[in-house]
């Protein structure tokens, strides 16, 4: 904003000044770019200001981040247990399995560093045995509630400094948890 009202400022004094003679009009035209030249930040000191947006501030890395944090943290939580009901049920798959994927999740919540750890526990590989395969499809339909139901509302209510950021990696990260996993209907 300082250099917009700068520049103004020296358009109205080079459009006052312009009666004078063609030599003074040379001259204040070179005055006019030094002094515009020498206001302008480098890129470098842009970024390191943190006057840059979006993703220069937060990084990418640092969103998905969170968002495995958070999804971890769901899958984990006491307010996730009913919709893990329904997905076991929904899934046919045994009841008693709900305490061991919660401590499942929360084992493997510390060794998530990027989308591709988070991956690890979405996608069903042919090396996993049918324990390990079943708490993945409990992970990705949990996932999908989270991201659609409650995202929002950890977005907003929670300390994220950019927050707009993180609401667009929100549909993102839907669509690629959706690609892997067929949506059940919940009710």
């Amino acid at each position: 904003m300082r250099f917009l009202k700068s520049k103004v400022h020296l358009k109205q004094v080079f459009s006052e000044n312009e009666s004078s003679d063609e030599s003074s009009f040379s001259e204040r035209n070179i005055e006019f770019a030094s002094k515009l030249q020498t206001r302008l930040p480098s890129p470098t000191e842009t970024i390191e200001k943190g006057i840059s947006k979006g993703l220069f501030r937060t990084g990418r890395k640092k969103i998905i981040k969170n968002y495995e944090i958070a999804l971890c943290a769901f899958a984990s939580s006491d307010l996730a247990f009913v919709y893990l009901e329904s997905i076991i049920k929904n899934n046919s798959f045994d009841s008693r399995l709900i305490p061991t994927f919660m401590a499942y999740i929360k084992e493997k919540q510390g060794e998530i560093t990027f989308f591709r750890s988070l991956r690890k526990l979405l996608v069903i590989k042919e090396g996993d045995n049918k324990e390990i395969s079943t708490y993945k499809q409990i992970f990705k339909g949990i996932s999908i509630i989270f991201l659609k139901y409650f995202s929002v509302n950890w977005i907003y209510g929670g300390e994220l400094s950019h927050k707009s950021e993180h609401l667009k990696y929100r549909l993102k990260f839907l669509r690629k948890i959706q690609k892997l996993y067929k949506v059940p209907h919940f009710t």
